[in-house]
């Protein structure tokens, strides 16, 4: 099966694009009505900052369905794909841990264990299917590979009393875990490099020091204690492999408290924009030379549990438009220079599956 460069693309921004959320996919039709949110401006200020809780093991699972219209370059004739567009879906789902020590300083040491990956990507019966827990039908190529490669990596984070991420090792030996050839890959040696620098370029987009910050901190920056009804502003300049250095401006509002599965968590939405720092595009990868993105809106809500410390689950909602252009490989042939703009809708979610000590097994 042949994916062209359009599709490496895709699924590298389903992952870059703010992988920093947890939860469902919006409201489905018919589903039961949320709980009433109680509380008073005039209640007793609370403190929400994320506190991780040494000797436990936080399990959880993050999930991200991406859709973009996309031109249709194999019905068109030319890089332009003659006005036609086709519609792309990238679901990725993974399953990971933080086991909590810790450190000097007052500071706390996690380490993330990759548990699961998942991945459905492409469109018509051009399509990827890869999980990493089906060992019986294996699917997706060189994803295959270097996902099995991954599955079972670690990575180590250093993270302060107030929930910032102060340091990330581990990044190097995860690819090098996932660019090692199996053992019994037979391809010659030119295509085995091409696809497996496809797949680990995929996953530089997903696992990155950046989206690793994005998936502890939650919402950084909050003030100690909030009252119902205030609110707070986050502004990140958070740098891609993909699409350059992206700007996100976030306003944050503590609602008041919620059930939720069964606890009493105080409920937080947000709301705000992102898009690529003016004159700070992406190399693209897959042999795109610039990529952006544009009009970016986003909202979610999150809800924090005061039991366990930490959001237990957060929904994201983003739409903006993509940007790009360069040299393309449309269709399995060169197109020569290729720009076209791809709206593109996705949601984004986290969830934490279960608290249990770091040593049980």
């Amino acid at each position: 099966m042949k994916f062209n460069s359009t599709v490496w693309l895709v699924f590298a921004l389903c992952c870059a694009v703010l992988s920093n959320g947890c939860g469902k996919k919006g409201d489905q039709a018919g589903a039961p009505k949320e709980p009433k949110i109680s509380g008073s401006p005039s209640d007793p200020p609370v403190s929400l900052v994320p506190k991780w809780q040494a000797g436990q093991r936080y399990v959880m699972r993050m999930e991200s369905a991406q859709t973009m219209e996309m031109p249709d370059f194999a019905a068109g004739r030319g890089a332009q794909a003659d006005g036609k567009t086709a519609t792309v879906e990238n679901n990725f789902a993974q399953e990971y841990s933080f086991s909590v020590t810790n450190a000097p300083d007052g500071n706390q040491g996690l380490e993330m264990e990759i548990l699961a990956i998942e991945l459905q990507a492409g469109r018509g019966n051009q399509m990827i299917n890869y999980d990493s827990r089906n060992t019986v039908a294996r699917e997706g190529g060189p994803f295959a590979d270097a996902f099995d490669q991954v599955v079972g990596g670690k990575l180590w984070c250093l993270v302060s009393p107030e929930n910032k991420v102060l340091k990330v090792e581990g990044v190097d030996e995860l690819f090098a875990r996932a660019e090692a050839p199996p053992p019994a890959d037979a391809q010659p040696a030119g295509r085995r490099a091409a696809n497996r620098g496809a797949a680990t370029g995929v996953l530089r987009g997903m696992y990155n020091e950046e989206v690793i910050k994005q998936m502890i901190e939650f919402s950084s920056g909050m003030p100690k204690t909030l009252r119902i009804g205030e609110s707070w502003t986050i502004n990140r300049e958070m740098p891609q492999p993909v699409v350059g250095t992206l700007l996100l401006s976030v306003t944050n509002t503590f609602r008041g408290w919620q059930e939720h599965d069964g606890k009493k968590c105080a409920r937080v939405e947000f709301a705000g924009t992102i898009s690529t720092k003016e004159g700070d595009a992406g190399d693209g990868g897959a042999g795109m030379a610039s990529v952006t993105i544009h009009d970016g809106v986003i909202k979610g809500h999150y809800w924090y549990s005061p039991d366990i410390l930490i959001p237990v689950e957060t929904s994201i909602e983003q739409n903006y438009t993509v940007n790009a252009s360069g040299a393309g490989n449309a269709g399995g042939r060169n197109a020569g220079n290729v720009s076209f703009t791809a709206p593109t809708k996705q949601n984004v979610s986290m969830r934490l599956l279960e608290v249990k000590s770091a040593t049980a097994p």
